[in-house]
């Protein structure tokens, strides 16, 4: 089924019939035993976790049901294209916020079946700093630490997505859900301002939120 999905979508196929086949497929990963491939992104599944993820949760608040959704699934930089029915072109180029925490996170899980959602280390810090923070013992974290990490992880990513090589949208996909959204809300302006520096016309922050999943137009 993974596989047939991923066919369809190299060809492009409605966000609607997207939408519609996303949760079938992932039901299928996890009854093939393969939860754990989907935790640390690893094999078939990492284009499943790094790109439809974060593209799914923009088609549900971005795109038309009628529209079409392409995926080239290849290095390239244009990860994902959406047309409307009048032929516009969106072109998505997809980066994780976080990646190095969130593989330390799921790696943890893992091993030990007991799982936590935050270390606030920066994904541009040392290996011994990751090692360090998964080493103690898991602690409660303010509401202000975790924004300013979001905050900093946004502009990391800003920062090494510098050219956008062909795609006019910048999708991020940033753990949210290690705040209420209010919390979230708060620190928009503040990403707003850090998105404008981008040479991507339309900047997009994506995330498992609150209750939903959460969509913010930045730029």
């Amino acid at each position: 089924m993974l596989e047939e999905f991923y066919a369809d979508l190299q060809q492009g196929i409605a966000v609607r019939e997207f939408l519609a086949r996303y949760p079938s497929v992932i039901d299928f990963v996890h009854a093939q035993g393969l939860t754990s491939s989907i935790r640390l992104g690893a094999g078939r599944c990492k284009r499943l976790r790094d790109e439809l993820s974060p593209a799914r949760r923009f088609a549900q608040a971005s795109a038309g049901p009628d529209d079409l959704i392409q995926f080239p699934l290849d290095c390239g930089a244009v990860d994902c294209n959406i047309v409307t029915p009048s032929g516009t072109i969106r072109k998505i180029q997809i980066t994780i916020a976080q990646a190095r925490e969130r593989l330390n996170l799921m790696r943890e899980l893992e091993s030990t079946k007991i799982g936590r959602g935050y270390l606030g280390v920066m994904d541009d810090a040392p290996t011994d700093e990751f090692n360090r923070a998964i080493s103690r013992p898991r602690v409660m974290y303010s509401t202000t630490g975790a924004q300013n990490t979001l905050s900093r992880a946004f502009a990391l990513c800003i920062e090494r997505k510098a050219d956008p090589k062909g795609a006019d949208t910048l999708l991020i996909d940033a753990p949210l859900n290690i705040l209420p959204m209010i919390r979230i809300t708060e620190i928009v302006p503040q990403l707003r301002q850090i998105a404008s520096a981008s040479r991507f016309p339309s900047v997009f922050l994506v995330g498992d939120g609150e209750f939903r999943q959460s969509c913010f137009r930045l730029k």
